[in-house]
Formats: structure tokens, sequence, C-alpha cells
């Protein structure tokens, strides 16, 4: 958030600013737990998705620049094991839910009509940096070490959108869209997703 406090000081006084809020995948999904307790094994909910503020300026008369930051949670199952259980000193295994909160950063050149009903298109880069990681597990008897996950490095990927964003007014206006990353991995913050969200227009400065 502190850089688009950043984006805000910067911005000329007659500029012409947009506040957009938004969302993306928010739902409650479910993630398959086998602790070594049999009693608590099954598939347990937790909400994930991610939610955000941007700042988005007018640069040309259909082209406009924006700065979003956004915060978000996903919930992975992970399989651990390494302890010697049973009368012939199996290795025992569990699947924990692990949940990675990060803080996705993008920079994204967006094309608008001046339309009541408009597609919009917008390239850029996305930012996201090393996400913390915690055990959500019901049963965490035997405790494993966080370090035992396997680390997710920081990404920055180059993110294409289209959609379409109808105004409801002269000051706000609502839009969705497909958000689409070039790289390849998938496992957390996905490659492809859908964005929806609120702009509201900020009068210029005199």
């Amino acid at each position: 958030m502190k850089l688009l406090l950043l984006l805000l000081l910067a911005i000329p006084i007659r500029a012409q600013l947009t506040i957009d809020a938004f969302a993306s995948g928010i739902s409650r999904r479910s993630t398959y737990e086998s602790p070594y307790s049999a009693a608590t094994t099954g598939f347990r909910s937790n909400w994930a998705g991610a939610a955000g503020l941007g700042a988005e300026v007018r640069v040309r008369q259909h082209f406009s620049i924006e700065l979003a930051v956004e915060k978000r949670r996903d919930v992975e199952s992970v399989t651990l094991g390494g302890r010697l259980c049973g009368p012939y000193h199996n290795t025992c295994f569990a699947t924990h839910r692990v949940l990675l909160s990060s803080t996705p950063i993008s920079l994204l050149a967006r094309y608008e009509l001046p339309l009541r009903f408009s597609p919009i298109a917008s390239a850029g880069v996305r930012y996201v940096p090393s996400p913390d990681v915690r055990d959500l597990s019901a049963s965490r008897e035997p405790a494993f070490p966080l370090s035992f996950i396997s680390p997710r490095p920081r990404r920055v990927s180059a993110e294409v959108s289209l959609g379409a964003l109808w105004r409801m007014s002269r000051s706000v206006a609502v839009y969705a869209e497909a958000r689409s990353l070039t790289r390849i991995e998938a496992e957390w913050d996905p490659k492809h997703r859908i964005q929806a969200g609120v702009r509201i227009r900020i009068p210029a400065r005199s």
C-alpha cells in the first residue's frame, strides 16, 4: 500500500485519477488432510483468493497506467513424513493443509474506449514476493518444521488481460477481465484468473 501512496503523491495536480477496488477467485475451497490420527482425516475448507486496490492515471485519451497491490491467500495440500511407526517400523506420511500468504504488485498499461460499454485490454508486469507459509492442519502430530516444505521463490512475470467495462455513471464503472501470466509454474498465485472490480474516478485537483 505504500507504493500506492507514493504514486498518489507523484501524480500531477490536474491528472485524472481512478481508484480500483477488485477481487479475484475468492472462494471457500476444500483440501484433503490425512494426519496420522485417522479420526481427523478428511476434506477441510479454507478461504482462498485475493483482494486489492489500484491507482490508475490517464496518460492519453485511450491509455492509462495502473499500479495495484493485493493480498492473496492460496491453500495447498502438502505431503510430509519421515517418522517410523507401526509394528514393522514403516515410514508414516501425512497430508497437511498449508496456507501461502503473499502480496503481489502489478504495473499495467491499459487500453479502453470512452464508451458506456467498452472492451479493455492491458499488459504489464506482476511481481510476487516469497509468500509466508503456515500449517493449517487440525492435527500436527508429529510436528514438522515449516522448513520441510519446499520454499516458494519470488516471481516476476509478464501479464496480459482482456475484459469488458461498463460505466454506470461519469465517476463509477464496473469491470471483469481474464488475466494470464507468462510463467509456467501454477502451484500458487495461479497462472490464469478472473478479476472483477469497481473503478471510481476522482475529480482532478485544482
